[in-house]
């Protein structure tokens, strides 16, 4: 599949099985969707969600992603209701092998430019290289590996769960 017809569309309860998304995206929407061993490499990728998706087995290059936003959004609010909607990554790769920025620069950075992850599940995911904690509000990592850098107490900070999280220092390639 050719990943560049998907900008300004909406995908809904669609399957992507072994796409390598290397063209620009933007503007689009992906709700419901189901990715297995995708590998998501994109030129820039701007203004896309993800709600309530499924990535299994893939690698996510984070480099490129500006204001993407992957979620889960429950069409129940009520607390006591249980559905099927999921947001989850499981055992997938997700990178960002940039420099980290001089801690003696000040950054600025505009509220939802970046990537974000909001109430998703991470089950058995390795993340490398530059990756800020500032990315995950309420989301549970489970038998994850972060970069051995990384500060794990500042995703406590943001409502997100830790169990069974490991740090390593592996290469980002």
């Amino acid at each position: 599949m050719d990943s560049s017809i998907a900008n300004n569309v909406m995908f809904l309860n669609s399957n992507f099985s072994n796409v390598l998304w290397a063209s620009s995206i933007s503007n689009s929407k992906y709700k419901s969707c189901y990715f297995f061993a995708n590998r998501v490499y994109p030129k820039s990728m701007v203004g896309v969600d993800y709600e309530n998706c499924i990535f299994r087995g893939g690698e996510i290059n984070l480099e490129n992603l500006g204001a993407v936003h992957f979620y889960l959004k429950s069409s129940d609010t009520s607390s006591s209701v249980i559905t099927n909607e999921l947001s989850l990554f499981e055992n997938c790769v997700l990178k960002n092998c940039i420099e980290p920025p001089n801690p003696n620069v000040v950054e600025i950075l505009y509220p939802d430019s970046e990537v974000r992850f909001t109430s998703v599940l991470f089950e058995g995911c390795h993340f490398r290289g530059f990756i800020r904690s500032s990315w995950f509000k309420k989301c549970i990592f489970s038998n994850c590996i972060f970069p051995s850098e990384f500060k794990l107490k500042e995703l406590d900070a943001a409502e997100n769960i830790l169990q069974n999280v490991l740090l390593s220092n592996a290469p980002c390639f």
